[in-house]
């Protein structure tokens, strides 16, 4: 009777592992149609951001950044300058590693004219809170499919060539990402670049500065992994720009520390690096938040970006 016993308890066991692999993979399977369908109706969903820039975009310019790129970079206005078709790839907190990770992402794609790169040099810093393990959650459909996601959530999450096993927990956090675009119609971007609001709300007091200045000390690994990216766009010919966007921030010893770092780095492929962290810091009124550009400031600082770094057709 015991073995008996035993023997149904393992069939039981079996067929439930067998149903929940069964219901794993169709889960990830409904998650992949939502978003190719979401791509095809509504590319423009803010939603779909990632999956946009690593599976379509296509423009001669693209923008890579955070939150910082996002809002800072007008899309038409490069585009009636240029002359060329731009797309502002921006992804609202996810920084450095995760912005490496796409980039290559997108070179072994296609090869774009140019790359603008809205860089936060305050994350090179090896201790605090620096940690990016909350950006894996946009990469994680990729994971096993593309050596650089699969490289980087494997150097923020030392469980993830398990945990990824599951489609269920690699599409955990694209739930919303994936139904919004099929209810949420029209466009939610203007091409990747979404305007903050110039009024109706108190302009910001400066700040501290982006990072305390006894606690930085530069990670030499995201030295490491930025040369190799800024090295392949060299070999590839692309046209970098690098820029580190303004905020109302105190710019403090520290920070320029972070800036000089990537700038020697930068240097080594005849590329630099532009702060323009203390770029507004007399006019808070062209702030939505002491981090961000509202529309107002957004307008002003692409036109400088043009002007001083991009060649106009005028």
């Amino acid at each position: 009777m015991k073995k008996k016993g035993f023997v149904s308890f393992c069939v039981k066991a079996i067929i439930l592992l067998a149903l929940l692999v069964v219901v794993d993979k169709a889960v990830g399977f409904t998650f992949v149609k939502m978003k190719d369908y979401g791509l095809k109706t509504n590319p423009e969903c803010m939603w779909l951001k990632t999956p946009y820039v690593v599976e379509k975009v296509d423009a001669d310019v693209i923008i890579i950044g955070a939150s910082t790129a996002t809002h800072h970079y007008v899309t038409s206005m490069i585009e009636d300058s240029l002359g060329l078709s731009v797309y502002n790839c921006g992804q609202d907190g996810c920084f450095y590693l995760y912005q490496n990770c796409i980039i290559n992402m997108v070179l072994d794609r296609y090869k774009p004219k140019k790359i603008i790169w809205d860089i936060q040099p305050e994350r090179v810093n090896a201790i605090g809170d620096m940690k990016e393990y909350q950006n894996i959650r946009y990469l994680s459909p990729y994971y096993g499919k593309n050596s650089w996601a699969t490289e980087y959530i494997n150097s923020e999450e030392k469980m993830s060539a398990l945990k990824m096993k599951s489609q269920m927990f690699a599409y955990n956090s694209k739930i919303l990402n994936s139904m919004f675009p099929l209810v949420m119609k029209g466009s939610t971007t203007k091409k990747g670049y979404i305007p903050l609001p110039s009024e109706g709300y108190e302009y910001p007091s400066l700040s501290e500065g982006y990072i305390d200045d006894s606690k930085y000390h530069v990670d030499r690994k995201k030295l490491d992994i930025f040369a190799a990216t800024v090295e392949r766009c060299k070999k590839e010919e692309v046209e970098l720009l690098i820029i580190g966007s303004p905020g109302y921030i105190h710019v403090n010893k520290a920070y320029k520390s972070a800036v000089s770092d990537l700038q020697k780095v930068a240097a080594r492929y005849g590329y630099e690096v532009h702060d323009y962290a203390d770029y507004y810091l007399n006019d808070p009124t062209k702030f939505k938040d002491s981090g961000h550009l509202n529309q107002k400031g957004a307008v002003d600082f692409t036109e400088m970006v043009i002007g001083k770094h991009l060649y106009t057709r005028k």
